[in-house]
């Protein structure tokens, strides 16, 4: 049954977006999981210029206006993020992108990640997650410098931010863009597909799959990169700093020594490929 609290949101909501799509019936509501700000999709009657669903985002905080210029901004320069339909602080409405989550669909049968079959399809869906981070790298330079090329990171790239849909990924979720070196981003994709999976982030039968997809996306990265010059070490830290944070989040057992020694095999593969 429906609480109050609830019940009174939708009514606040509802009266909100018939100002922004007027004469559109909305047929339901529902409300997405979400940490930070208010996401919920929304079925439409009859639709004339809009599809039958649609996401809405509805913004606490200031980031709106970073959401809402990087999401036009990159779906102008043809990287695969959802398309906004109209906006009016705080709300933008944009489209729903059908798909599996890259968290979801890393976790799914993992416990029986060692069949080959299973590794080559999340091979392929990873090194295409590598194509997506490049692209839309290159396409983001904000300083052409030759000491450093620096970038518009996308910031929050876990894996849950990403969609496989038709084959394509796409990226949601751009309210912590952030100029940087392309090493941040890279480094933030690598510790979540570590510590994706529920409960123990370093469970040593999932760590070896897990290190192979983390090479194959590097490797991909790489072969298709022609402008940037990656460090190693920039990436190591990096990784090593978010790894340490998640552990910190998820009160993890592991002291200093065991941790260090856990990604230490790790660490010493992504230095190996450059």
């Amino acid at each position: 049954m429906e609480n109050v609290k609830d019940s009174n949101l939708k009514k606040e909501i509802l009266r909100d977006l018939e100002e922004i799509i007027p004469e559109i019936e909305i047929t339901t509501i529902k409300f997405l999981k979400s940490r930070k700000n208010l996401i919920f999709s929304i079925s439409l009657k009859n639709p004339q210029t809009l599809p039958k669903e649609i996401i809405i985002k509805k913004f606490s905080g200031e980031s709106f206006n970073t959401e809402y210029k990087n999401l036009i901004s990159n779906f102008q320069k043809g990287i695969l993020v959802p398309k906004i339909f109209a906006s009016k602080k705080p709300y933008i409405l944009m489209e729903k992108i059908d798909g599996l989550n890259l968290c979801d669909l890393l976790n799914d049968d993992l416990d029986n990640s060692t069949e080959n079959s299973i590794f080559i399809v999340k091979k392929e869906i990873f090194e295409k997650l590598a194509e997506w981070l490049y692209n839309y790298h290159e396409k983001n330079i904000t300083s052409d410098k030759e000491s450093q090329i620096l970038v518009r990171n996308k910031g929050d790239l876990r894996l849950k931010n990403f969609i496989y849909y038709e084959k394509n990924i796409y990226g949601i979720d751009f309210e912590n863009v952030h100029e940087g070196i392309p090493e941040n981003d890279i480094a933030e994709v690598i510790a979540s597909i570590i510590t994706t999976s529920p409960g123990d982030i370093f469970r040593d039968e999932l760590l070896e799959f897990k290190l192979n997809l983390i090479l194959d996306f590097l490797l991909r990265y790489i072969k298709i990169n022609t402008k940037f010059i990656l460090s190693n070490e920039e990436i190591v830290k990096c990784v090593y700093s978010n790894l340490k944070i998640v552990a910190k989040r998820r009160r993890v057992e592991y002291n200093e020594e065991i941790l260090n020694e856990k990604i230490q095999n790790l660490l010493e593969k992504i230095k190996n490929l450059f």
